[in-house]
This record gives structure tokens, sequence and C-alpha cells, in this order.
């Protein structure tokens, strides 16, 4: 999965996402990676985290779903089990030049 292909359907969910992508761990799944070790994250926790909603949480989770960036279990007692989608692909859209080859450019100061 390449972010930048996916920058605008993630939206301001981004947030969550990173939220996610910050507590998620290698599992040795090639596709998939348990957030906090696979127990149960309510909304209502990853909305106080970021300051936001539990409806706005509830939204941005919903998103990353729909999109596939995120696969979550309904747990007993509340709250999901979520997997994030790892992103170790790369992110530079494959029509864009390492730096190393862009052509030489005469910069220009402006006052």
């Amino acid at each position: 999965m390449k972010l930048l292909d996916r920058a605008r359907e993630i939206g301001p969910a981004v947030w969550l996402f990173l939220l996610y992508q910050n507590n998620a761990e290698l599992s040795g799944d090639p596709t998939w990676a348990p957030v906090v070790e696979a127990r149960a994250v309510t909304d209502v926790e990853a909305a106080g985290l970021l300051r936001v909603s539990a409806s706005t949480a509830v939204r941005w989770r919903r998103r990353l779903e729909r999109i596939s960036v995120i696969k979550t279990q309904a747990c007993r007692g509340g709250g999901f089990k979520i997997w994030l989608r790892h992103s170790d692909a790369s992110s530079t859209p494959s029509g864009v030049l390492a730096a190393e080859q862009w052509p030489e450019m005469q910069s220009t100061a402006v006052q």
C-alpha cells in the first residue's frame, strides 16, 4: 500500500491512522500488524488520546475500514481488535525521479 496514493481517501483520519501505526507491532504477517497486541481498543480511548469527539473517532475508524487500511473485530465488552495494513511499500509515486536523476535547474532569488 502506498500511503501517498491513499492520502485523499484517508483525509483527516490520518491522525487515527498514525495513532494506530505508532502502536502497531510486527507479527510475522506480511500484510497486517496487530495494534496494541490485538487487545480491544475503544473509540472513546482513541478519541481521548487524539483530543477529538468519540463520534469523530468512530467516523475516522469506519473510513479507515472502508478503504481497507485497517481491519477490526468487535470484542465483548466493547471496543475492537485492530489490525493495520503494512505501509512499507515505497510511498514515492512511480513516475517521480530520484533526486540524483533530476535535471540541473537554475535558481534565482526573488525579492
